[in-house]
């Protein structure tokens, strides 16, 4: 299902690209992590299945190695070590990939990590994560000083054309899921929503977690209603007489 978003000034390709940029380019990195290298290093990108559908609208090879990305590999696969390397990995925050980030942590696959979640990762994947990294790695070393820091990126939407996104393909597992991808996309239009939706059945179930989530962000003090208002209507499948 495709999502169109008017407005000359909400250019959500644009705005897409950007953080993930940001991501790449080590905006928001920890003096620590700036002061292990000077200048220019080169990365390694790892990405699970999902969040490569976000990342290759946005950024052709090219453009990944201008931002010092050498190798982009999947998550799932197997992956060669290497050990003095920066490894930023872009992945859904699920229990099996912070068991995964554990895993490369503890097995020294990187010499550093940069975790980057596509959207809000809760309390109890954390807990996962940073049980997982300490149970992991020898005693001569902790397997928990290779991540320098973990982030929410709010990426959980794929950014086709300037006023036209969509979702990443595990968005239909369940309406929590849709309605992440959707606040991430509100989000980074900093739009005033309001979302509309029919009582009952699935959109309703989108609809309201969506609010719940727009909440949320609203009480975090995050990026909302600074943009052009923008409505939301969520509409069930019967209803949608564009699409065959």
């Amino acid at each position: 299902a495709r999502r169109a978003v008017g407005g000359a000034s909400m250019d959500i390709r644009a705005k897409q690209k950007e953080a993930v940029k940001e991501m790449l380019s080590g905006s928001g990195r920890s003096e620590e992590a700036l002061s292990a290298v000077e200048g220019f290093e080169w990365k390694v990108l790892v990405l699970d299945a999902a969040c490569r559908e976000v990342v290759a609208p946005l950024l052709s090879v090219n453009e990944l190695r201008r931002l010092g990305v050498t190798l982009h590999l999947s998550m799932d696969g197997e992956r060669e070590a290497l050990q003095d390397a920066l490894a930023v990995y872009l992945c859904r925050p699920v229990a099996a990939n912070a068991a995964r980030v554990a895993a490369d942590s503890g097995s020294k696959l990187y010499g550093r990590l940069e975790v980057n979640f596509s959207s809000r990762v809760d309390r109890a994947t954390l807990e996962a994560l940073a049980r997982s990294v300490a149970q992991s790695g020898d005693e001569s070393e902790a397997a928990g000083s290779r991540i320098v820091s973990v982030w929410d990126r709010s990426v959980a939407f794929v950014a086709l054309e300037p006023r036209l996104f969509t979702l990443t393909s595990e968005c239909g597992e369940s309406a929590e899921v849709t309605a992440t991808g959707l606040a991430c996309a509100c989000g980074a239009l900093a739009a005033e929503v309001v979302v509309r939706y029919a009582p009952g059945g699935r959109a309703a179930a989108v609809g309201e977690a969506l609010v719940e989530k727009l909440r949320e962000r609203s009480r975090r003090r995050e990026a909302t209603g600074r943009g052009q208002p923008l409505a939301v209507v969520l509409v069930e499948r019967e209803a949608d007489e564009l699409t065959p």
